[in-house]
């Protein structure tokens, strides 16, 4: 019997960990250095630091549309609560 306000532990299965994991950390970093490494070659290193911030930010947008398309297929369940 769970109510607003209790703390639970909850579970999701390996494969998905790895993958919210990848997506939440990975594509925005991914994003970041791309930004930079690809318009330094013909920017200035301001310009291309601001468009490498710029792609992280483009990053995030996508992990929010694939967090709201995949969040169902993850499989999170409460386990106990605490």
């Amino acid at each position: 019997d769970l109510q607003e306000g209790d703390k639970v532990l909850l579970e999701i299965s390996p494969g998905g960990r790895a993958f919210a994991s990848l997506l939440v950390f990975g594509l925005p970093l991914l994003m970041l250095f791309a930004g930079f490494v690809i318009t330094n070659q013909w920017l200035s290193e301001i310009m291309s630091i601001f468009n490498g911030f710029a792609a992280m930010g483009l990053g995030f947008l996508i992990v929010r549309l694939v967090d709201k398309k995949c969040a169902k297929k993850l499989n999170i369940h409460i386990a106990r609560k605490l």
